[in-house]
C-alpha cells in the first residue's frame, strides 16, 4: 500500500512525498517455513523534479526506512536508496 502527495512549485519544479507499507508472510518450501523470510516495511519515499524542458524532466528521490520489523534473527533489507533519473516524454 502507497500513499503520497506531490505539488508543483512554478512551472520548472516538483516535489512529493509519500509512505509505503508493505507485509508478507513467511516464504514456504514444500510445507515449511523459509527461516528469516517475511516481516513488514514502512518507508518514506521523498522526492523532487526539474523540468528542463516541456519533454525532459530530471528527479531525484529516495527511500528511508521507517519502521522494520523482520521474521527472523537475520535477514537482509534494503537500508536506505536513492535515485536520480532522467525522463523523456514524446
Amino acid at each position: 500500500m502507497a500513499l503520497g502527495i506531490s505539488q508543483s512549485i512554478g512551472s520548472k519544479f516538483g516535489y512529493s512525498a509519500g509512505v509505503r507499507y508493505r507485509t508478507t508472510d513467511a516464504d514456504e518450501r514444500n510445507s515449511f517455513e523459509i527461516p528469516n523470510t517475511g516481516g513488514e516495511w514502512l518507508d518514506f519515499i521523498p522526492a523532487v523534479q526539474y523540468a528542463i524542458t516541456d519533454d525532459l524532466n530530471i528527479a531525484l528521490s529516495g527511500r528511508v526506512p521507517l519502521k522494520r520489523k523482520l521474521d527472523g534473527a537475520v535477514q537482509f533489507s534494503t537500508s536506505y536508496s536513492y535515485s536520480l533519473s532522467l525522463t523523456y516524454g514524446f
